[in-house]
């Protein structure tokens, strides 16, 4: 079984982003297909008030109309953590749900690995009685990957 245990821990180079193989790492919110690091992208959408809301991740080609964006590379590296930490302290965001997701995804080591299987392993009771920090720390993500991932 392959676990991308350490895939977020990555060292900073001098271009200010965090070294490490994102290729099929991140699944496209549109159309389901993994991204690569080149045409992935952190997208978002402005409401008349100017609150951002509906963020996804997606190719380049499948980005929706009328929305912001940045290079995934961009979002993912140091600077784009605190891009996306300052658009919640200047109270930017609307949609903090979708905001939240977004991060884990990016933040979360082995999040994205797990993220589709969660609903699963929530209805199955995997997680009977645990607290919402505990559903996302290492040890429960890795064995959500090992009993409902792939199986290689």
């Amino acid at each position: 079984m392959r676990i991308h245990q350490n895939h977020f821990q990555g060292k900073v180079n001098i271009d200010n982003k965090e070294e490490n193989n994102m290729d099929g790492i991140f699944k496209c919110d549109v159309c389901g297909a993994d991204i690569n690091n080149d045409d992935g992208f952190l997208c978002w959408r402005e409401d008349y008030n100017g609150g951002y809301h509906d963020f996804k991740i997606t190719h380049r080609r499948c980005l929706p109309k009328d929305t912001l964006d940045i290079n995934i590379e961009d979002a993912y590296s140091i600077d784009g953590r605190s891009k996306l930490i300052l658009m919640v302290e200047r109270g930017d965001v609307a949609d903090f749900a979708s905001w939240a997701e977004v991060f884990k995804r990016f933040h979360t080591p082995n999040y994205e690995e797990a993220r589709p299987h969660l609903p699963q392993a929530k209805k199955d009771g995997f997680f009977e009685g645990a607290s919402d920090e505990a559903i996302l720390n290492q040890e429960s993500l890795l064995a959500v990957i090992q009993q409902y991932g792939r199986k290689d």
